[in-house]
């Protein structure tokens, strides 16, 4: 892109270098529905050139509105992906409290960027049912180990004094 701005500014500067510099100009005649334009061929390439950004400038403002659009869904996307990221962080350090109300926030987002990628949507699905696993084994008592008692044959111990 640099390189065909670069080469349309030598053309023009070229064209306008040229329309003072030679002796002989050439001669443009353009005759259109009556009509009729005269000019030199410096001149015309000038008149070319203007036209180009003429024209490129307008289909640029023509798709602003579609391109910033597309910027915003991209940065919804990221901070989407950003608090994803956070709630899987806070479930692995064991704070499922943080990580359910982080994904809650994600849910009760308006804005539907998260479910429109399927990646996000997997990724969702993946820490809700490692929050679920989590939630439920810390609602169920954890299972005495193999060959250890459970708490109340220690307390039972210890007051008998058969440690």
């Amino acid at each position: 892109m640099r390189f065909g701005v670069a080469a349309l500014l030598a053309v023009l500067l070229g064209a306008f270098l040229a329309h003072f510099v030679l002796a002989d100009r050439g001669y443009v005649l353009v005759s259109f529905r009556g009509y009729v334009i005269e000019m030199s061929v410096p001149g015309l390439v000038i008149m070319l050139v203007l036209a180009y950004f003429g024209v490129r400038t307008l289909v640029t403002v023509i798709e602003l509105p579609r391109r910033w659009r597309a910027a915003r869904a991209r940065r919804r996307l990221e901070r989407r992906d950003a608090q994803l990221t956070r709630a899987q962080l806070q479930l692995q350090s064991g704070d499922a409290a943080a990580a359910f109300a982080t994904l809650q926030e994600l849910e009760d987002s308006q804005q539907p960027v998260l479910a429109a990628s399927g990646e996000n949507e997997g990724a969702l699905h993946a820490v809700k049912s490692r929050l679920q696993l989590v939630s439920s084994a810390a609602a169920e008592p954890l299972p005495p180990a193999r060959g250890l008692a459970p708490p109340e044959a220690d307390a039972q111990q210890s007051s008998s004094g058969r440690l």
